[in-house]
């Protein structure tokens, strides 16, 4: 296979440590809250609108559209509400 530029097998796989690190951390972070009765949800990154949380400011970012021309204004999301 050949190599590109945004591929490197070798740069990868000195990575490979840290990836595995990482998912143990994230397994152990995983069953420290599940012995909780924590729900794991997911979220996502950008939204359409800020929310409904007249008291937070929300981050808003342009996203690009595939022709490199059209702006899309996002919004990152807020913690959810745990009343």
């Amino acid at each position: 296979m050949a190599t590109t530029p945004f591929w490197r097998p070798d740069r990868f796989g000195r990575r490979r440590p840290f990836l595995e690190a990482r998912g143990k951390v994230l397994r152990a972070m995983r069953r420290f809250f599940e012995s909780r009765d924590f729900a794991e949800v997911d979220t996502p990154a950008l939204q359409v609108s800020p929310g409904m949380e007249p008291h937070l400011a929300t981050f808003a970012t342009a996203l690009l559209g595939p022709d490199r021309e059209a702006l899309r204004t996002l919004h990152l999301h807020t913690s959810p509400n745990s009343r």
